[in-house]
């Protein structure tokens, strides 16, 4: 999404997952194993840490003075991070529920992105539920 929206994105992923990312339309790929990202004196607007690997304090450095690190999962540590960040400074941690709590007119809009071939899905894992 943040491709389709005009950013320029870099993913960070394992070496297993780099052409995945490229093909998704990241500008650049970063090998988590081979470089940390956040000693590269790149700076970003946002870090989004969807799976956990990152917190607001390891990456407050890489942000740019108002960017904002965004994060998936709800802890201690990120609504304190929270919590300061509102009332002291302008780089800004979030909790954010990616996808939990989409409206009707985001997910059409999402279903005309994916069928029009602007946006891929990556399914990581399917679940089976089996009813008694």
């Amino acid at each position: 999404m943040a491709k389709y929206l005009g950013a320029e994105v870099t993913g960070v992923c394992s070496k297993a997952n780099v052409e995945l990312v490229k093909s998704h339309g990241a500008d650049q790929v970063i090998d988590h194993n081979r470089e940390d990202f956040t000693k590269n004196g790149q700076t970003y607007d946002v870090i989004f840490d969807t799976v956990d690997k990152r917190s607001f304090a390891q990456c407050k450095g890489s942000l740019t003075q108002r960017g904002v690190y965004l994060s998936t999962v709800l802890s201690l540590a990120i609504l304190y991070d929270m919590l300061q960040t509102a009332a002291l400074g302008s780089k800004k941690a979030m909790f954010v529920t990616a996808g939990l709590m989409q409206n009707q007119a985001n997910l059409i809009f999402l279903k005309e992105l994916y069928e029009a071939g602007k946006i891929k899905a990556v399914i990581d894992q399917r679940y089976i539920h089996w009813n008694r």
